[in-house]
């Protein structure tokens, strides 16, 4: 992904998007860190881990990353996946309602 690439390039760390079924039992920031510690990252970076069935995500920062991405950075970051997620969630509510009203499938797009 270009946006990723240019992150990477932009704050000189690796940055990862992790997706998985399960959390296997540990929170997810906890499977985040493992994640990224034994899959031969860097020294530096952050790692975004989303798990579907457990409908949870962590996020994990490692060397420079801890100081290039700043608890705020990690707030905003957060407080955009909840509005997205909080949003898709209204989203297929209102699709489903309208559909069932006007007895046709309805599509409606996040547009951020």
């Amino acid at each position: 992904n270009e946006t990723l690439k240019e992150i990477s390039n932009r704050q000189n760390c690796q940055v990862v998007v992790v997706t998985t079924n399960s959390l296997d039992g540990k929170s997810a920031e906890a499977y985040a860190d493992d994640y990224y510690d034994y899959n031969g990252y860097g020294k530096d970076g952050i790692l975004l881990l989303v798990s579907m069935e457990d409908r949870d995500y962590g996020i994990s920062t490692c060397g420079y990353a801890i100081k290039a991405f700043t608890d705020a950075g990690i707030n905003y970051i957060e407080n955009i996946i909840n509005f997205v997620l909080k949003y898709r969630i209204i989203q297929k509510e209102y699709a489903v309602f309208f559909s069932a009203q006007f007895k046709t499938n309805v599509k409606i797009k996040l547009v951020i």
